[in-house]
């Protein structure tokens, strides 16, 4: 159930023999939803008003793809120089 009142999400849990799952509607439900991006605060847009930031990452995640970026341009630039790769054989 997303969004349901509380009192619906209720009604439905204790009636019902599935398991219920809510998101935003209450504590009432056997299991809540929650989205990691939300959680863990790597979402560089909009939160919905429902949502619970429990760390920040989003700035974390945007250096550590600028890291990357970096290591794939020297990867480009050693082919583009003729040099190659030196692979080693597995032993």
């Amino acid at each position: 159930m997303e969004f349901a009142p509380v009192e619906v999400a209720d009604f439905d849990t204790r009636r019902s023999k599935r398991i219920a799952m809510g998101m935003c509607c209450g504590s009432v439900c056997d299991m809540q939803i929650l989205l990691s991006c939300e959680a863990l605060g790597t979402n560089t847009g909009r939160y919905s008003r429902h949502s619970k930031k429990y760390a920040g990452l989003a700035s974390e995640g945007i250096y550590l793809l600028s890291i990357g970026v970096e290591a794939f341009r020297s990867f480009f630039r050693v082919i583009a120089d003729g040099v190659g790769l030196m692979i080693q054989p597995l032993a």
